[in-house]
């Protein structure tokens, strides 16, 4: 740690590094250590009631195939339960998969409930459901069935989001064609995150010869929080600056990451 307020100051000087080390203290401040466990089941002490806020109007739902905090919370479900709950609705968070990562990142859970899908869930959620709350599907998974029946009993506003090609072996334990299709017939809309993704949900339309419904084409956006042009960064020692610097956010795994292009560019342009 001493090493790097020096180098901050080397390059900052020691008013910025001042302000970097206060920012960093609030960051710890603000921030939790995350828990396996989910806390929507949370126990309030006697007394305490009197003193909560708890938000009213629609709920929305996030369904969701991993949990918030996988992958730093970087995901489109987790930005999207984020922003929700900056907008003062009330968020619980679904998810299929439990984390598969070595290391959890401490991050603040911007949500009423964080909920693991297993067969107690529909009467953790059931109380909670009314008839304006809107659920955001990610995936066709079977294991969203019985929520999206939840949904359509309770006259829901469904959203599909569209957000990756899951007939490719990035879905091989999501794709079912069964949820897919009775999500593509209830959603009132449906969304692409990529324009590819918008015409394969038009042609699934016309394959599975569902009515014609608004079929948006809505890309994943920034975090400003992580982003912010208001704030100073300190530049990685191993980020190399030159005419032309590329930088990629996001996950390296699945088929559609084109791995030879990347290693091609770099071996043509060594600087």
């Amino acid at each position: 740690m001493i090493s790097k307020i020096k180098g901050h100051m080397k390059e900052f000087g020691f008013k910025s590094t001042i302000v970097w080390l206060y920012n960093c203290f609030l960051f710890k401040v603000r921030t939790r250590k995350i828990k396996s466990e989910d806390f929507d089941n949370i126990q309030i002490k006697d007394g305490i009631e009197k003193f909560l806020t708890f938000k009213k109007g629609p709920n929305v739902f996030i369904v969701a195939s991993i949990p918030y905090y996988d992958i730093g919370g970087g995901q489109r479900c987790s930005q999207l339960a984020k922003t929700f709950n900056k907008m003062g609705y009330n968020v619980i968070y679904l998810y299929a998969f439990k984390s598969s990562e070595s290391v959890k990142f401490e991050l603040a859970m911007p949500m009423a409930a964080h909920i693991f899908i297993d067969e107690k869930t529909i009467s953790k959620i059931k109380d909670r459901v009314n008839e304006n709350d809107l659920f955001i599907f990610e995936s066709p998974s079977k294991k969203f069935a019985d929520i999206l029946n939840l949904a359509i009993e309770n006259k829901c506003k469904i959203i599909y989001e569209n957000i990756d090609n899951w007939e490719t072996t990035l879905g091989s334990t999501v794709y079912h064609e069964d949820t897919l299709k009775k999500l593509l017939k209830e959603s009132a809309v449906l969304v692409g995150t990529a324009k590819p993704l918008k015409d394969q949900l038009e042609g699934y339309l016309e394959k599975y010869q569902i009515e014609k419904k608004p079929v948006l084409y809505l890309a994943n956006a920034v975090d400003d929080e992580l982003f912010c042009p208001l704030k100073k960064y300190n530049k990685p020692e191993d980020l190399v600056i030159d005419k032309v610097t590329l930088l990629y956010y996001g996950s390296l795994w699945g088929e559609w990451f084109d791995w030879d292009l990347i290693i091609d560019l770099a071996n043509k342009n060594p600087r």
